[in-house]
């Protein structure tokens, strides 16, 4: 049980980093700060393949709906499984 938890909240903690790239796409930070850096380091492993994926549609970039799923479904999943 113990391990459920954990690992609901490691993919919950990933899941609000995955947020705030989205929302980091609609502010204009700058792009050298570390923590955008790092939150860019951090999602790209995922969102790249997607993206490869999917491609762009009209500029828009829809792997962080598609990995926000995906993710949201493994843990539903893994966290039953394991309960």
């Amino acid at each position: 049980m113990a391990i459920a938890h954990l690992i609901g909240t490691a993919l919950d903690v990933y899941l609000l980093i995955l947020l705030a790239r989205v929302l980091l796409s609609w502010v204009s930070l700058d792009p050298g700060h570390p923590l955008v850096q790092w939150i860019h380091r951090m999602t790209e492993p995922v969102l790249g393949p997607i993206r490869s994926l999917l491609g762009v549609w009209g500029g828009l970039d829809f792997s962080p709906v598609v990995a926000i799923l995906i993710l949201s479904f493994l843990r539903r999943w893994i966290v039953r499984l394991l309960s």
